[in-house]
């Protein structure tokens, strides 16, 4: 590795991974401009796009929250085999053939 590579690794390291309240998200992008390495870019992406607060302790309510809603809702529309009852199916079948012919 060159040592331009190192010293911006470490940039972003600092940046990202000491324990400072809040990440500086202008400093984050001006290390991730020149690239990211495998293991942060998740991190980075969260923080750059703003799914993440850049408020380190509301992260891990934060994510919970995110799993609460994204199971609700995995929970609303995926239709489970079986669950369905084909009374309403065949209602709609006959509904669509009623309007289109």
């Amino acid at each position: 590795m060159g040592e331009k590579y190192k010293e911006r690794l470490l940039q972003l390291e600092k940046v990202l991974l000491l324990k400072n309240a809040e990440i500086d998200l202008s400093d984050l992008r001006l290390c991730c401009s020149f690239g990211v390495p495998d293991s942060l870019r998740p991190l980075c992406w969260r923080l750059l796009l703003g799914y993440l607060p850049v408020e380190r302790q509301q992260w891990s309510v934060y994510l919970q929250k995110q799993r609460e809603i994204y199971n609700s809702l995995v929970e609303d529309v995926i239709v489970h085999p079986g669950q369905s009852s084909m009374e309403q199916d065949h209602e709609t079948t006959v509904d669509h053939v009623r309007h289109f012919f």
